[in-house]
């Protein structure tokens, strides 16, 4: 059977990881990029942040009403202007209807696939109950009017499950525009207690000139690069990926007496993939002048020690300090640690102050 996303005989890079549990863990703590929200899992209000997501859910009329109906027209559904602080409503298109409608589509093709009955039932409880998580990540402590959970479960999401419900829509993304998951390996800490590098992006690529191997290059997600792909003259199957761009380095909030608005805070972007048949293997990415930082990201099959082939994160910057991760194919989850004081004592060795950003 022919599968417009998934491609089980892949055992390496970014598709040997794909699975639900996989989808779910990055889905559902995919704000916890941002710099804001405590990447403890257990120490996070749980219980409160379900009782008002739930309520806004439960009662989305009154809280639009809360947060302003114009407001809520023009920050999460559209408008033309080009200011950051009204864009809420880009990456509500570009991740949810875009982006996390392919991984329905994709969770389906799984299911059907292990032989698993109603799979688009089963793909569609995954997607939901995994942006209703994040929903709650990211609601935390705020009590009051919450439209974002509006918009994106009742609005973004059926759009994009019409669009990939549509077999043309599906020829175009899949096989035009190449649309891939290249989302991260996260890990835990089991010292700090922090899960990190969670996120998830995707990876869309246009060919000019497709006997050659060049193509304009998308990498979007919290992290938006474009740039250019081309063939490796080793290897006709892989490809290098480079672009710049843009990336949300932490969510600003603002807030009312019955409502709040978070407002992204941009910082630039260079990026370096390395991809063979479309699946990610090796990724680097370079952010600044807010927050120097560099991320590096080795799938499974990159590195291989006798027949183990683990995947490795390496961090370190003002944003994340210095952390380092292993991840398993078998496993959603790997291990790592994060270390602050390493990255304070090599900035202090070369005389950069170091700004207290986000931890202690």
């Amino acid at each position: 059977m022919n599968y417009y996303y998934l491609r089980p005989d892949i055992r390496y890079g970014s598709e040997s990881l794909f699975d639900p549990y996989w989808v779910w863990i990055n889905g559902s703590f995919d704000i916890m990029r941002n710099g804001v929200h405590d990447k403890d899992i257990f120490a996070h209000p749980w219980g409160h942040s379900f009782e008002n997501v739930s309520w806004n859910l439960l009662h989305p009329l009154q809280a639009i009403e809360d947060y302003g109906v114009d407001a809520f027209i023009e920050r999460e559904i559209g408008n033309l202007s080009t200011e950051v602080k009204k864009a809420q409503f880009a990456p509500n298109f570009a991740l949810h209807a875009i982006g996390n409608g392919m991984k329905y589509k994709k969770l389906a093709e799984y299911y059907q696939y292990h032989g698993k009955s109603w799979p688009h039932l089963r793909s569609l409880l995954v997607s939901y109950s995994y942006h209703f998580v994040n929903e709650l990540v990211e609601n935390e402590y705020w009590s009051g009017a919450n439209v974002d959970p509006i918009s994106d479960l009742y609005i973004f999401n059926p759009l994009g499950i019409a669009l990939y419900s549509w077999p043309a829509f599906n020829r175009f993304m899949s096989g035009t525009l190449h649309l891939s998951d290249w989302s991260l390996q996260p890990y835990y800490d089991p010292f700090s207690r922090y899960l990190e590098n969670t996120g998830q992006q995707w990876m869309a690529r246009y060919y000019l000139n497709e006997e050659k191997g060049r193509a304009l290059f998308s990498y979007f997600g919290v992290d938006v690069i474009l740039g250019y792909s081309w063939t490796s003259r080793r290897d006709s199957d892989a490809s290098w990926s480079f672009g710049a761009g843009a990336g949300v380095n932490r969510l600003i909030e603002t807030r009312t007496e019955l409502s709040r608005v978070m407002l992204p805070e941009i910082d630039y972007e260079m990026g370096l993939f390395y991809d063979r048949e479309k699946s990610l293997l090796f990724s680097a990415i370079v952010t600044g002048p807010r927050f120097f930082n560099i991320r590096l990201n080795a799938y499974p099959g990159l590195i291989r020690i006798r027949d183990w082939e683990p995947g490795f994160h390496l961090a370190f910057g003002e944003s994340d300090a210095f952390m380092a991760g292993i991840t398993l194919q078998r496993l959603p989850v790997g291990l790592g640690y994060r270390d602050t004081r390493a990255i304070r004592r090599l900035l202090a060795e070369h005389k950069i102050e170091w700004r207290k950003r986000f931890y202690d």
